[in-house]
């Protein structure tokens, strides 16, 4: 398989895993259950991602890559003002992580969950 069809495998599973972690969040969406989704078996699954950790950060990325590539284009327009930026920014993170019923909204949730739950496993070590 050349690189361009191993990317684009790794994106359909992608794609089919953010529905599943969405629907049971990080901590009780398994492996088997993504590959199940995607139609391939866990074998080929772990191809593509070494663990459930890099799969999930993979999704993340995949979902807020277009926030990112917007919140870009705003702040490099020179035709607005600073005070104009900081609101196109504040209101577009606002529906796409919060008002929105997008997948990302429990996904970013789980993610604040997990930082929150390592920081304080790191004070306790």
């Amino acid at each position: 398989m050349n690189k361009k069809d191993k990317e684009k495998k790794k994106n359909y599973i992608i794609t089919k895993a953010i529905p599943v972690f969405n629907k049971l969040g990080y901590e009780n969406t398994k492996i088997s259950q993504v590959a199940a989704e995607a139609n391939i078996g866990k074998g080929t699954l772990y191809e593509y991602f070494r663990s459930r950790e890099e799969l999930f950060e993979c999704c993340v990325e995949y979902l807020i890559k277009d926030f990112h590539e917007f919140m870009k284009k705003i702040a490099d327009d020179v035709a607005v003002s600073p005070d104009q930026k900081l609101k196109k920014i504040l209101c577009s993170f606002y529906e796409t992580f919060i008002s929105s019923d997008r997948e990302i909204k429990k996904i970013v949730v789980d993610i604040w969950s997990m930082r929150a739950f390592n920081s304080e496993i790191s004070k306790v070590n």
